[in-house]
């Protein structure tokens, strides 16, 4: 067997071609001995071969081990670098769902805020319908009060005016009398009809009053609700960037990993495919 179809030989391959010229060269040096061989020159052809293959065996044996301990060298280096590639994914993934949660503790937070805005806003339209409403209470009530007045004067004028004349006994008077008991009568009547209206527009001033003091109350504890609200959102806000950034500096770490682990991988495919 030439040189060249040895090399191209694997080591199985050499060991069983070994053992097939040793057997070969055993049973020509047995015929040799006998007489029973012609041509001698093929002992010395098999021994030649015999050590040309162990020689070739050695080689391919040495071969076998340090591609071996090359897969060896890339498997620890590939299991390494998975070992730092997994915790990275893992990170990644808990940021994210850190990052999800957050984003949507913004948009909780968000819609809070927009309902104690709308809130707030009503308060304050409400606030300023009850501030005019209790300025027109408050001229009725002036009004009508200064009307009861006038009619309570003017009757106390009316009184005073006919015991005047009822002490007098002064018959001529009885036309000036009857005028001023007339007029009692309607200034009586005209005080009466003021009174329940005035009475009336007291009690809406007094529970409008109330209404306005309420929606400042209203109105103070929303703006300090709505300042609150838009303190947490700021807050998240800036938690989903960090997070998102965090995220970003974990990826970069990945992709720079996880090529180099690719890489790793395909050269010991091919490792092996030499081993093979």
């Amino acid at each position: 067997m030439k040189n060249k179809e040895i090399n191209k030989l694997t080591v199985d391959e050499l060991k069983n071609k070994i053992n097939s010229l040793k057997k070969d060269l055993f049973n020509f040096r047995f015929r040799k001995i006998n007489g029973q061989l012609e041509d001698t020159s093929k002992v010395s052809q098999l021994e030649n071969q015999v050590t040309k293959s162990q020689a070739e065996l050695v080689s391919a044996n040495q071969e076998v081990s340090a591609a071996k301990a090359k897969v060896d060298q890339l498997e620890s280096k590939i299991s390494k670098q998975e070992a730092k590639v997994a915790p990275l994914v893992e990170k990644k993934n808990r940021l994210t769902a850190q990052a999800v949660k957050a984003q949507s503790t913004v948009s909780s937070k968000k819609s809070e805020l927009n309902k104690a805005k709308n809130e707030l806003s009503s308060a304050k339209s409400k606030l300023s319908s009850l501030k005019s409403e209790k300025q027109q209470l408050a001229a009725q009530k002036n009004a009508l009060e200064e009307k009861k007045t006038k009619f309570e004067e003017k009757l106390a004028q009316v009184e005073a005016t006919l015991k005047e004349l009822m002490a007098n006994r002064d018959r001529g008077n009885a036309n000036k009398i009857k005028n001023l008991r007339e007029q009692r009568k309607l200034l009586r009547q005209k005080i009466a009809e003021v009174t329940p209206r005035l009475n009336k527009v007291e009690a809406d001033l007094n529970k409008t009053s109330a209404e306005l003091a309420q929606a400042k109350k209203v109105i103070a504890g929303g703006d300090t609700k709505v300042s609150n609200l838009e303190q947490e959102v700021a807050a998240a806000e800036l938690q989903v960037k960090k997070l998102l950034a965090d995220i970003s500096a974990v990826e970069n770490e990945i992709a720079q990993a996880v090529p180099q682990l690719a890489r790793l991988k395909d050269r010991l495919a091919s490792a092996k495919t030499e081993l093979r």
